[in-house]
């Protein structure tokens, strides 16, 4: 019970203070490798295909523009995609 309490506070605190906040299993699948990651599939849930790659290339530190350009398709629509698995994995 503890934890959550914990992570509840991180939580409120990261935004309070105007920023994003992710939860504590959200760093261990950024950490992991690629492969590790797909030992998780709860975390794809409801991801669109676009959705997924755009995840992945996030997690691999690749800015926006470059997402967009290889996957052709304007940055705009990768700020949207961003935006959504933020969401998604908040």
């Amino acid at each position: 019970m503890y934890a959550y309490v914990s992570e509840i506070t991180k939580c409120i605190a990261s935004i309070k203070d105007g920023k994003n906040y992710y939860s504590s299993n959200f760093y261990k699948i950024l950490n992991s490798n690629t492969s590790d990651r797909m030992e998780y599939p709860e975390v794809f849930e409801g991801f669109s295909m676009k959705e997924k790659m755009v995840f992945n290339f996030m997690l691999q530190s690749i800015k926006q523009e470059r997402i967009a350009y290889i996957l052709g398709i304007n940055k705009n629509t990768v700020a949207t995609y961003c935006s959504r698995v933020k969401k998604k994995v908040a």
